[in-house]
């Protein structure tokens, strides 16, 4: 997560021992291969070309404030982009919902992207509620440069490509 001036990690996997043993991004990025980057709530949906990101993925609920939020979001990305809407990797996740109720509703969500704006949009699944995960490691704090989100979604590609082939999402 990304709030103002520090990026806040949370690994999947390390314990906080092994997590805290890390004393450069390069370090870390190597070993932990797969990165999910939350933007803070300032950062504008319209500027996630430019993080040339692999693929953006939306949490949203079902509810229709929330999908009318996040066809918004989408709206901007595809705005935003620097690329034909038609190959923008976009997904939701749903959040709050059972299975059958989240897949519906991505449908009807996706279909109408498809419809107004000439994307796709993926399911990428959903969770009924959000529970402690024991493998979960919070604490590590770096600070964000001021090339801001932009230069940290750079340093991170530039490690993990000197390492090994990894996706950002």
């Amino acid at each position: 997560r990304i709030d103002d001036d520090q990026v806040h990690l949370t690994s999947f996997g390390l314990d906080r021992e092994e997590l805290d043993a890390f004393q450069s991004l390069p370090e870390l990025a190597r070993a932990c291969g797969q990165w999910l980057i939350l933007p803070g709530s300032h950062f504008e949906p319209s500027g996630t070309g430019s993080l040339d990101a692999d693929r953006i993925t939306i949490l949203t609920g079902a509810d229709q404030a929330a999908l009318v939020a996040a066809y918004q979001m989408i709206k901007s990305i595809v705005a935003g982009a620097m690329i034909d809407p038609a190959k923008l990797d976009l997904g939701l996740f749903i959040a709050g919902s059972p299975e059958g109720m989240a897949a519906e509703t991505a449908s009807r969500l996706a279909d109408t992207a498809r419809e107004q704006l000439g994307c796709t949009v993926a399911y990428r699944g959903s969770i009924q509620r959000i529970e402690l995960d024991e493998h979960c490691s919070t604490g590590m704090k770096l600070p964000l440069s001021e090339g801001g989100i932009g230069t940290f979604v750079s340093d991170v590609r530039s490690a993990l490509a000197s390492s090994k082939p990894t996706s950002i999402e």
